[in-house]
């Protein structure tokens, strides 16, 4: 059974989201990323980026200076509180036609711990560590941990007829996606969507494993309300728009490339594809580019007949097994350098590019996971190889913020 609990959120003040509400620190360009910091203006950007540049090295200090950059922003009516609980549908209509709408609320830690809020990556203790730490003194949560769940048809009937109503927010980002919100407080509605998420028995992290376990390690260490819970942003499983992590490597662990090519005759039947990279267009087979040369590789179906678990048919763990492990030596890709990763947004050309300057040896191409099969990885509590997904949507910071006090 899925609790989700209304919060009074911290929001940008009226006609201001657009310049508050920021994407992560990563993934701007650098150049605007540093405009944005030293700039006049009122980007959460600043409030968090600003702390990173004055502090490099003192992690306290950063955060203290995270804190003291949040309260002014309230001090200054940047960011105002809610007066009363709510569950705030949030509607993100992107340039490219995506549309995703779904439900910023605060879950329990407990249902984390209990398995009910099931994972599908494993997490690093150090990184855990950091954001713990991080989140005991800033002291709130800025971006949800995205989650889906099970297409439910009443929930979704229910949430659409929200749609028609007048949203409490609307702003385009410079980014050029269309965000819509509205704060849902009239008991009788929030009690009917409780109901609809309680008839759902798990909820699936989508993006944000880390966040939610160094959430976890704080309300261990807390005993007050507040830190029992922490932001989410949940829609269904249909919306989630999962993009693969293709692969580059960096050497041939010592094969010449027709040597490895025959190596790879043993697993996959391989046809050429031409000069020019491209991505396979099914589950089980990949792509290759070595040398400018296309290669098609698809998997022999005698990796199939001994009835592989769920994990064990994901093109991301067949890679490792057929060859990334007995080819290439390549067993740890946390932390083998020889292994480097390009999420799915980054176009065929730009990626070509990278191998045909001599950046990377070669480039393996990778059909992405359906979000069934994550499920299904999740449920038995298996884990997926690092860089497996690149899953959208990316959501923003300083929009909806949860003040864990």
């Amino acid at each position: 059974m899925a609790q989700i609990l209304p919060f009074r959120a911290l929001r940008p003040a009226p006609d201001i989201s657009a310049e508050v509400a920021s994407e992560s620190y990563d993934s701007y360009d650098p150049k605007i990323r540093d405009k944005l910091i030293n700039g006049d203006n009122v980007s959460f950007l600043k409030i968090i980026g600003g702390a990173y540049k004055t502090y490099p090295k003192y992690p306290k200090s950063r955060y203290k200076a995270v804190r003291k950059a949040f309260e002014r922003a309230k001090a200054k009516k940047v960011l105002i509180q809610d007066p009363i609980n709510a569950l705030y549908l949030c509607n993100i209509e992107t340039i490219f036609g995506n549309s995703y709408l779904g439900i910023t609320t605060c879950l329990p830690v407990s249902e984390y711990n209990n398995n009910i809020i099931k994972k599908h990556e494993d997490t690093l203790t150090a990184r855990e560590s950091v954001f713990e730490a991080y989140l005991d003194v800033v002291n709130f949560n800025a971006e949800p941990v995205l989650i889906s769940y099970p297409d439910n048809q009443t929930l979704n009937g229910l949430l659409n007829n929200f749609t028609e109503t007048k949203p409490v927010d609307q702003f385009e980002c410079a980014n050029g996606n269309h965000h819509k919100i509205w704060a849902i407080t009239e008991p009788d509605s929030v009690k009917a969507i409780q109901a609809c998420f309680a008839s759902i028995p798990h909820l699936y992290i989508a993006d944000g494993h880390h966040r939610a376990a160094s959430s976890s390690r704080l309300a261990a260490m807390r005993n007050d309300c507040a830190s029992q819970q922490f932001l989410s942003f949940l829609i269904p499983e249909s919306q989630l728009h999962i993009l693969e992590f293709n692969r580059f490597i960096t050497d041939l662990n010592g094969h010449s490339d027709s040597e490895f090519l025959e190596l790879l005759t043993s697993s996959f039947d391989i046809k050429p594809l031409g000069e020019t990279f491209c991505l396979p267009k099914e589950a089980h087979v990949f792509t290759l580019y070595l040398k400018e040369q296309c290669y098609e590789l698809k998997v022999k179906n005698k990796y199939f007949t001994g009835s592989p678990n769920p994990l064990e048919k994901l093109d991301v763990y067949i890679l490792n097994t057929l060859v990334f492990e007995p080819l290439l030596n390549i067993t740890d890709l946390k932390s083998d350098i020889r292994a480097q990763f390009a999420p799915g947004n980054h176009s065929a050309h730009l990626l070509q590019g990278k191998v045909d300057r001599g950046e990377y040896k070669a480039l393996f191409g990778l059909y992405p996971i359906a979000a069934e099969e994550i499920r299904k990885v999740a449920d038995q509590d298996l884990t997926l190889p690092p860089k497996s997904t690149y899953i959208l949507p990316k959501l923003l910071s300083g929009l909806l913020i949860y003040e864990l006090s």
